[in-house]
C-alpha cells in the first residue's frame, strides 16, 4: 500500500484501502459526512478524509463525494479545499484532503454580533472565493456557513461541492432531479416549486441568508416545526424581517443589500458576485466612525455580459392569465379541467407554461410537474407512476400531523387495494408503512383494470378542496397509452374533484401519426371542461422587457432592438432566444460589464438570418463541435433525453473526467446540461439532431453493448426488477 495516501498518481481507478494502521481523529460531522484528521504511524504523514458518517447515509454520500472529486480539476487551491485522491475506509467510499486548517464560518456566527466594519470585511471575503467559481462556469449549490473555511491569513476557501455543477441555463426545465441542499440555506429553485432552475443566482440567494445570519445572529426563516413543507413556503411565499429591524445599528442601505440577495424572483436579485462585490465595498469605504452609510441605489454595477448562459427567457406571457383563470374556477366549482396548449415545436408552449407556474405554485395547491419522453421504454402508467411519485415525496416532506392526515386519507381512498398502490408507487409503502402486493393468477387477469382503478383513487385522494391538484405534463404525445386511457377515465368517470390537468402538445401536423391524434382526441372528448390553447407570439414589449432584464438597462432603452429581432424572430420565444445568443455569440451585441453601457450593430443583425430554421442551427452548432464531443452526444441521444452517465462510461470505457472533458465544449454551448452523474439535452430538437449523428449500424452496436451491461447488472442483483431500473435505449 502507497505511503502516500493522497497522492493521486499512486491510486488506480478504484482508489486505495487506508490500512488500520491509520489513527483517525473526529473533526466534524456535517450533513451526514464525517470529517477525520488522519496520521500514518508508518510514513508520519498527516492527511484529512470525508467520508459518510453512517451505513444509512452511505449511498447519499457517496454519490456527493463522488461529484466533487469528478469536479476537482476545475476547483483551485486559493479558493477551495480541493480532494487530492479517493480511498476507502472501512467500506466506505472517502476523499482524500492535504492538512488545511480546519475552522468554518459555523464558529464565527456563535461569536457575539461583529462590529458593521467587521462585517462588511468579512462579506467582501465571502464573495471572493464564490467568484472564483463562478468564473470557472461552476455553481455551487450548497452554501451555507459549515461550507466555508477559512484560513490563519482570514481568508475564506469554499467546500463541499457535493451538488455543484456546470450545467448552463436551459430554455426548457431540466429533466433531472434536482437536490435541495440544506433546508435553512436553499433558495427556492432548490425547493423545485418554482419555475426556474438551480443557477448561479441561487447560490448569491443562499449567500444572502449566510450574511443576514452573520449580522444579525438569526435565520431570515424560523419554521415552527422545520419540516420540509414550511421550508419551501418559507423560501417561496415568506418575506424575512430586514436586518435594521433587528439590529437598529445596521444602516438601511446594507440592510437593502441583504434583503435583495432574498429576493424570490432570480431576476430580482444581484445578478453577479461583482456587483454585490462592489456594493459592499462602497458601504465599507463610506462607512462613517458613527456607524453610519450614505444612501445609494443599489445594484448599479451590477451587469451580465452578453453572452452569459444564464440569460434564459422567461418572459411573463400574456396568455399565462388564463392558466391561473382556470386553476380559480377548478377552486371554487371543485370540478376537473383540461387544459390542452398545443403548438408546433419552438412556437412558446414552454414559455406559456413557466409564465404561469410563477403564479401556479404561489396558490395553495398540490403541483407536479413530467414529461414525456420520446425515446423512453413505452412502460404502462410510467407518466401516471412519475406524477404519483413526486406528489408522494413532497408529501413524505410534511410535518408529522400532516403525515397522519394524508395516510388516513389515502388509505381510506384505495381500500383494499393499497398493496397494489405500493406497487404503482413504491414511495407509499415508506407513508403507508405497508409492503407491496404480490400479484395473484386472478390479479394478471385484472391486472389494466385494478391498477386503473387505484391510481384514479390515488389521483382523487391527492386532489382535495384545500388543495387543488394540478399536474402538468409537457410532450403528452409521447405518452404511454395506458396512462393516456386512465387520464380517459379519469375525467369520463371523475368529474367532481378539484383536478387540473395541463397538457403540451403538438399541433396536428407535427404529431407523429394519426394514432396519437385519435389517443389525444379521445382525452378530449372524455372531459366536460376542456380549455384549448395555441400559444401567441411574444410582442415587441414583452422582447424589450426581457432584453433589459439580460442587459440590466431600461425596457425604453432596448425598443429598437427588440422591434429588429421581432422581425426576424416573428416572435418565437424560441427563435428569439437562439437569434439573441449567436448574434452576441457573434460580437453584434456587446455589454461593458464595468460601464454598464451596451451596444449592437443594426446593419449587420438585419443581414443575419439565424432563424429560418431550428434544426438547421442546432445542426450548425453541432457541426462546430469536436469530433469526440459529437460522437458521445450521440451515444447519449440513444441512450435518452435525460438519464445517467454511468451507463455511457460503461459502453464507451470512458471515466467521468474523460466524459466531462469531452463534453465541456457542448455544455458551455448550452447543447446538454451536466449534474453530478446526470445528463439532460436543452431541448428536444438538440436531443433529435444529435440521435442522427449516429450511424445506424454504430446505433445497434451501442445498444447491443448497453443491454448486455444492464443483464449483467439485473443479473448481479436479486430485487432488481426490469422495469425499474433508470435506463432507457432510443430507437
Amino acid at each position: 500500500m502507497s505511503s502516500l495516501p493522497f497522492s493521486p498518481q499512486r491510486q488506480g481507478e478504484e482508489g486505495l484501502s487506508l490500512s488500520d494502521e491509520v489513527i483517525l481523529t473526529s473533526l466534524a460531522l456535517e450533513g451526514g459526512i464525517a470529517w477525520s484528521l488522519c496520521h500514518s504511524k508508518t510514513s508520519g504523514e498527516t492527511f484529512i478524509i470525508a467520508r459518510a458518517a453512517s451505513d444509512e447515509a452511505a449511498f447519499q454520500v457517496t454519490q456527493l463525494l463522488k461529484n466533487e472529486f469528478a469536479l476537482r480539476h476545475q476547483l483551485a487551491d486559493s479558493w477551495a479545499i480541493t480532494p487530492t485522491g479517493h480511498t476507502f475506509y472501512h467500506g466506505r467510499y472517502a476523499l482524500i484532503y492535504p492538512p488545511f486548517s480546519f475552522k468554518t464560518l459555523t464558529s464565527l456566527m456563535r461569536s457575539p454580533l461583529p462590529a458593521i466594519t467587521e462585517f462588511l470585511s468579512n462579506a467582501i471575503k465571502l464573495c471572493a472565493p464564490l467568484s472564483e467559481m463562478h468564473l470557472q462556469g461552476l455553481i455551487h449549490g450548497d452554501i451555507k456557513p459549515s461550507n466555508y473555511f477559512y484560513d490563519h491569513d482570514g481568508a475564506f476557501r469554499l467546500s463541499g461541492f457535493g451538488l455543484s455543477s456546470a450545467s448552463a441555463e436551459a430554455l426548457l426545465h431540466s429533466r433531472l432531479p434536482v437536490s435541495g441542499g440544506t433546508l435553512a440555506y436553499m433558495s427556492p429553485e432548490h425547493t423545485t416549486r418554482t419555475p426556474y432552475r438551480v443557477n448561479s443566482l441561487s447560490d448569491l440567494y443562499s449567500l444572502g441568508i449566510v450574511l443576514y445570519e452573520l449580522l444579525t445572529g438569526k435565520l431570515p426563516f424560523m419554521p415552527a416545526e422545520g419540516g420540509y413543507s414550511e421550508w419551501v413556503h418559507l423560501h417561496i411565499a415568506s418575506d424575512p424581517c430586514p436586518p435594521h429591524f433587528i439590529r437598529p445599528d445596521v444602516p438601511s442601505v446594507l440592510s437593502a443589500i441583504i434583503m435583495r440577495l432574498l429576493a424570490k424572483l432570480p431576476e430580482n436579485r444581484y445578478q453577479s458576485v461583482a456587483g454585490l462585490l462592489a456594493d459592499l465595498r462602497r458601504c465599507h469605504g463610506t462607512l462613517t466612525e458613527g456607524g453610519e452609510i450614505a444612501e445609494f441605489t443599489t445594484g448599479l454595477r451590477d451587469t451580465l455580459s452578453a453572452t452569459d448562459p444564464s440569460a434564459t427567457l422567461y418572459a411573463s406571457h400574456p396568455q399565462a392569465a388564463r392558466l391561473t383563470a382556470v386553476l380559480e374556477k377548478v377552486s371554487q366549482s371543485g370540478t376537473s379541467c383540461l387544459v390542452m396548449i398545443t403548438g408546433a415545436p419552438g412556437t412558446g408552449k414552454s414559455s406559456l407554461i413557466f409564465s404561469a407556474l410563477k403564479h401556479i405554485q404561489a396558490e395553495k395547491v398540490l403541483l407536479t410537474v413530467s414529461k414525456a419522453d420520446r425515446y423512453s421504454p413505452v412502460i404502462p402508467y410510467a407518466l401516471v407512476t412519475a406524477a404519483l411519485r413526486s406528489l408522494t415525496l413532497h408529501i413524505l416532506g410534511m410535518p408529522a400531523a400532516e403525515l397522519t392526515r394524508w395516510k388516513s386519507r389515502i388509505l381510506q381512498a384505495v381500500g383494499d387495494c393499497a398493496g397494489l398502490a405500493v406497487n404503482l408507487v413504491p414511495e407509499l409503502g415508506l407513508l403507508l408503512n405497508l409492503k407491496s402486493q404480490t400479484p395473484t393468477e386472478t390479479d394478471f387477469v385484472n391486472a389494466g383494470a385494478q391498477f386503473t382503478l387505484t391510481a384514479c383513487n390515488l389521483i382523487k385522494a391527492f386532489a382535495t378542496a384545500e388543495l387543488p391538484l394540478v399536474i402538468l405534463i409537457d410532450d403528452i404525445h409521447w405518452a404511454d397509452e395506458a396512462s393516456l386511457h386512465l387520464f380517459e377515465n379519469l375525467f369520463k368517470h371523475h368529474e367532481a374533484i378539484p383536478l387540473m390537468l395541463i397538457v403540451t402538445q403538438r399541433d396536428l401536423a407535427s404529431l407523429p401519426c394519426s394514432l396519437i391524434h385519435a389517443h389525444l382526441t379521445r382525452l378530449r372528448h372524455a372531459a366536460n371542461n376542456v380549455v384549448e390553447i395555441m400559444p401567441e407570439p411574444l410582442t415587441v414589449k414583452a422582447v424589450a422587457r426581457w432584453l433589459a432584464s439580460v442587459l440590466h438597462v431600461r425596457a425604453s432603452t432596448t425598443t429598437g432592438l427588440a422591434q429588429l429581432i421581432h422581425e426576424k424572430t416573428g416572435g418565437n420565444p424560441l427563435f428569439v432566444q437562439e437569434f439573441y445568443q449567436q448574434a452576441a455569440l457573434d460580437g453584434l451585441i456587446t455589454s461593458a460589464k464595468h460601464t454598464g453601457k451596451w451596444s449592437y450593430d443594426r446593419k449587420a443583425i438585419m443581414a443575419r438570418r439565424y432563424t429560418e430554421n431550428v434544426a438547421s442551427r442546432v445542426m450548425q452548432q453541432l457541426s462546430v463541435m469536436p469530433e469526440q464531443t459529437k460522437d458521445l452526444l450521440g451515444s447519449l441521444a440513444c441512450l435518452g433525453g435525460s438519464g445517467n452517465l454511468t451507463l455511457l462510461s460503461q459502453v464507451k470505457y470512458l471515466t467521468r473526467e474523460e466524459i466531462n472533458d469531452r463534453l465541456a465544449p457542448a455544455v458551455q454551448a448550452q447543447l446538454i446540461s451536466l449534474t453530478g452523474d446526470n445528463y439532460a439535452f436543452t431541448h428536444d430538437r438538440v436531443h433529435e439532431t444529435a440521435f442522427a449523428l449516429i450511424a445506424a449500424e454504430a446505433q445497434n452496436h451501442l445498444h447491443y453493448r448497453a443491454a448486455s451491461q444492464l443483464a449483467e447488472q439485473i443479473s448481479h442483483s436479486e430485487e432488481t426488477m426490469l422495469c425499474s431500473v433508470p435506463f432507457t435505449i432510443s430507437l
